[in-house]
């Protein structure tokens, strides 16, 4: 586990932590407006991603995450029930990003986790430099179009004909 202030960008599903609108916020150093929107405490907000020492409290009961270090894996791609029903159900739930997560489960197995954080680390930030969230449409700092979750899911959905149909957001 990472020490607190320690950011760890891996999730055990496949999700880029870095995307998080709460990770985002927590270094930023700021999660009063996010905390604000949920009614919840500032405290229970912050996250430095999912298998650091601080996780945001409606994560720390993740099916995945818990089942995941309970097996001692590094991700649900190293399981050997993988893909089990949970990871199935998390990736027809609906929402976008979750699609990405489960699909870049493959990914990792096929290139590895040092070499899918690099290529995360760039997909997720602006061509101006800055990060964005999963579900921004247009950077915040210059505006410009983005290709967030719910483009990449539609892509995906499409290409490996997953039978789901994503929330509006």
């Amino acid at each position: 586990m990472a020490a607190q202030g320690e950011f760890r960008y891996e999730s055990y599903c496949g999700l880029y932590c870095g995307a998080c609108s709460l990770l985002l916020a927590t270094e930023a150093g700021d999660v009063s407006k996010i905390a604000a929107d949920w009614r919840v405490p500032e405290a229970d907000m912050e996250c430095f991603g999912c298998k650091s020492s601080k996780v945001a409290k409606h994560c720390q009961s993740c099916d995945m995450k818990n089942c995941a270090e309970k097996r001692h894996v590094e991700t649900c791609g190293d399981c050997p029930e993988y893909p089990c029903a949970t990871l199935k159900g998390f990736m027809l739930d609906g929402w976008p990003h979750h699609v990405v997560g489960v699909c870049n489960l493959e990914t990792i197995r096929r290139d590895g986790l040092a070499r899918w954080l690099a290529e995360q680390e760039t997909r997720w930030r602006c061509v101006c430099g800055r990060k964005f969230e999963y579900y921004q449409a247009n950077c915040p700092a210059c505006g410009r179009k983005l290709r967030d979750s719910r483009v990449e899911a539609a892509e995906l959905i499409a290409e490996k004909n997953i039978q789901i149909k994503p929330r509006a957001m």
